[in-house]
C-alpha cells in the first residue's frame, strides 16, 4: 500500500514536470525560425552553444553548422545517464523544437 502510494506520487510528480517542460519549450519556440531558436538556445537549455547572431539572411551551410553543433549538443541520446529528469525531458523536447523548426526551413528553401 504504501510502496503504490510512493510510486503513484513519483508518476504524478514526472507528469508534472513533462507538462511544465513541454509548456516552457513550446513558450520559447512558438513562432520562431530556426536562426531565432538556435540563436536563443542557451535561454531555455543551459550551456548550449551559441553561434554567431544568426539572422534570417545567413547562408544555409551557416545555419547548418549551428543546427547541427545544437542537436549534437541536445540530442536525447547524448545526455548523460547522470542527468535531471527535467535536462533529459528539456533535451526531447528541445531536440523535438530545432528540428522542426530546421525542416520547416528545408522545405521552404529547398535545401
Amino acid at each position: 500500500e504504501v510502496e503504490n502510494q510512493a510510486k503513484d506520487e513519483e508518476a504524478k510528480a514526472r507528469d508534472n514536470l513533462t507538462h511544465s517542460v513541454g509548456e516552457e519549450v513550446k513558450a520559447w519556440a512558438e513562432g520562431k525560425s530556426i536562426h531565432q531558436l538556435l540563436n536563443e538556445l542557451d535561454v531555455v537549455f543551459e550551456g548550449a552553444p551559441t553561434p554567431n547572431l544568426l539572422t534570417a539572411n545567413s547562408s544555409a551551410p551557416e545555419i547548418k553548422r549551428a543546427y547541427l553543433k545544437a542537436i549534437r549538443f541536445c540530442h536525447p541520446d547524448k545526455i548523460g545517464r547522470d542527468a535531471t529528469m527535467k535536462r533529459k525531458l528539456l533535451s526531447q523536447a528541445v531536440f523535438g523544437a530545432v528540428n522542426a523548426a530546421y525542416e520547416r526551413r528545408k522545405r521552404v528553401e529547398n535545401m
